[in-house]
């Protein structure tokens, strides 16, 4: 968990809630003294900002997360598409075309192409809570 968190932390509901590092709220860690400290936006704003993505430079080793949890959604639609390669780039061009309309966070999605060296490109689709 703590390289999701530190690392930022990219999911599949990222459109809905944000990144993982934006869900911390408080962390406990071990500094290079071996000292422990507790952290929060209160107590030490800049050190917590460090945790939330401040570059993977944290001066110390995190124990402890203290994070917004979110319900898990109900129900999940998946639809794994592949293709040849040589339809990427018009698969990449239309994908693109409605990337404002599948970011919103309303239309509750997750969708990318994964392009590996092979004859295809993978196009996973995850639909969360839809009719």
């Amino acid at each position: 968990a703590a390289g999701l968190f530190l690392g930022c932390g990219r999911g599949m509901l990222t459109q809905l809630h944000g990144l993982a590092c934006d869900t911390i709220k408080s962390i406990r860690y071990v500094d290079a003294h071996g000292e422990v400290h507790d952290v929060d936006a209160r107590t030490d704003p800049d050190m917590l900002w460090m945790a939330k993505g401040g570059g993977g430079e944290f001066p110390g080793i995190v124990t402890k997360f203290i994070v917004q949890a979110f319900p898990a959604p109900r129900l999940l639609h998946a639809r794994d598409c592949t293709f040849p390669v040589q339809k990427a780039k018009a698969l990449i061009r239309t994908w693109a075309s409605h990337l404002p309309e599948m970011s919103d966070p309303a239309h509750q999605m997750f969708t990318h192409i994964t392009m590996w060296n092979s004859n295809y490109v993978n196009f996973p689709n995850l639909c969360f809570d839809c009719s």
